[in-house]
């Protein structure tokens, strides 16, 4: 940012020496100086001031958590939008700031808006709390080297790069570790960019290993070097070859783009199956099916109820569950309220999926007995007991009897789908 020009200085103290009383001149207005090696990047600084005004609503929303509506995401959707036209995929990583009692409505805002994974600073939210934070939440953290310098800059004192940057931050929960590139201006060298990249993937316990994400000095013609130092299992990132190449960003990425598969062959995987349990609808649910707004639904025999049909679970043989008989009694058929409730039945040895969601649950057994089991513990339900499940919690109902058991289930009309443990 800029000071508006020079000279305001002089402008100021000849005034002084005319008016011995002069009117305060007003403060200059910064102007956005784009840095780069090109003339083109002086087009980029339209994408800069989004990056401002984005800024923004991330500081003003660091002393409230996010509200219940997504409208705040608003301002990114045309520059997503624009990215986005022409190309296979993006995979839109925010950063994660806020104050720790805030962390999980946050995490949760990202989880509903459809995202999979978030930029966190593990330095600045807490070696523990970003470890927490990845055990309870089903996303990918890309972990950042914000305030690491002070530990890895100095070469007779502080922390060893691959133990903070690879091991430290693994064990952190980091999925993907950022940490600067030889050729950029710090002074990592070849071989400690090395000894990190080992740790990040190397064995480390019972731990997964997590991608190594090299960064600065990124030169398309060190790609051949990049790839011979840290394979296909790895994040570049890229910044400043984009925009020192061409004015033209768009065509400067294909260009990268291109070079990077000749060194790494494009491989396509089909996403997992979407996971289904007894919380959710079944994929070929429709609105269409919605059986009516009733003011008294009429109890039957053998929990049946007047107007609402049985919904059956089709087993899938990635997603064990069996014998769950599902019936959308309040909620799914136009009622007016924040809540769905449900009644579900488990056959003789039948269960629902073993999961978690962001979202609680409070099951009400009304016909015969059952299991809860839970990552804490394993509880009975006999008739009319009460369980709560909350936010994450991992859990299963499971009918280990010889009769049907049936509970009814609230839960919250807008809810998160549920996650594998």
């Amino acid at each position: 940012l800029g000071d508006g020009g020079s000279g305001g200085g002089d402008v100021r103290s000849h005034h002084a020496q005319d008016d011995p009383d002069p009117e305060p001149e007003p403060e200059p207005q910064p102007k956005l100086q784009p840095m780069g090696t090109t003339q083109g990047n002086a087009d980029f600084s339209g994408s800069l001031q989004v990056a401002l005004h984005l800024l923004i609503v991330t500081l003003e929303r660091q002393s409230t958590p996010p509200p219940a509506r997504t409208h705040h995401a608003a301002p990114c959707t045309p520059t997503l939008s624009s990215t986005t036209r022409g190309s296979d995929a993006l995979c839109t990583v925010p950063h994660l700031a806020a104050p720790a009692e805030h962390l999980d409505q946050y995490l949760e805002f990202v989880y509903r808006s459809g995202l999979k994974g978030v930029l966190v600073c593990p330095m600045v939210l807490g070696l523990d709390l970003a470890r927490e934070l990845t055990a309870r939440h089903g996303l990918v953290f890309m972990a950042h080297p914000a305030l690491t310098g002070a530990f890895t800059a100095g070469h007779t004192h502080g922390i060893d790069h691959s133990v903070l940057l690879g091991t430290l931050f693994r064990l952190a929960g980091a999925d993907i570790s950022v940490f600067p590139a030889p050729g950029g201006r710090f002074d990592y060298s070849q071989a400690q960019c090395r000894k990190v990249k080992l740790a990040l993937q190397g064995r480390l316990g019972s731990l997964p290993a997590a991608l190594p994400a090299p960064a600065g000095g990124m030169r398309f013609e060190s790609l051949p070097e990049l790839a011979a130092d840290y394979g296909a299992d790895s994040v570049f990132l890229i910044g400043g070859s984009l925009q020192s190449r061409s004015p033209d960003l768009t065509e400067n990425t294909r260009v990268f783009q291109s070079k990077i598969r000749e060194y790494f062959a494009e491989e396509r995987r089909s996403a997992e199956a979407e996971l289904v349990s007894s919380c959710e609808f079944p994929a070929d649910f429709s609105f269409e099916q919605s059986e009516g707004i009733r003011r008294l639904l009429k109890f039957h025999a053998s929990f049946n109820w007047a107007d609402r049909a049985d919904r059956i679970y089709k087993a899938q043989s990635e997603l064990r569950f069996e014998g769950v008989r599902r019936v959308e009694l309040i909620g799914k058929n136009g009622e007016q309220g924040d809540f769905d409730l449900r009644y579900f039945e488990i056959a003789p040895g039948g269960f629902t999926s073993l999961e978690k969601h962001l979202h609680t649950h409070v099951i009400i057994t009304v016909r015969g007995q059952g299991v809860l089991v839970t990552d804490q513990h394993r509880n009975e339900l006999k008739m009319l007991d009460v369980a709560y499940i909350q936010p994450l919690e991992i859990h299963q109902l499971r009918n280990e009897t010889t009769e049907p058991f049936g509970f009814f289930c609230i839960v919250d009309r807008e809810r998160d789908r549920p996650m594998r443990p």
